[in-house]
Order: structure tokens, then sequence, then C-alpha cells
């Protein structure tokens, strides 16, 4: 039973790290994005 909570507790911590990192990927893209569009 423990081993299994700490599963869940690393694939909870590695689901949020990998959202968090999607999230500013995004983030970066739109900023370089919009960037690009108002240099042209």
């Amino acid at each position: 039973m423990e081993l299994r909570m700490i599963e869940s507790k690393n694939t909870m911590s590695l689901l949020m790290v990998l959202v968090t990192f999607t999230w500013a990927l995004s983030g970066i893209a739109t900023k370089y994005l919009s960037f690009y569009i108002s240099e042209n």
C-alpha cells in the first residue's frame, strides 16, 4: 500500500512538471510569434 502511494505521488509530480513545462513553452512560443509578426 505504501509503495503504491509513493508511486502515485511521483506520477502526480511528473504530471505537474510536464504541464508546467508545456505551459511555459507555449508562452515563450506565443511571445516569439507575436514579436516576429510585429517585426514584419
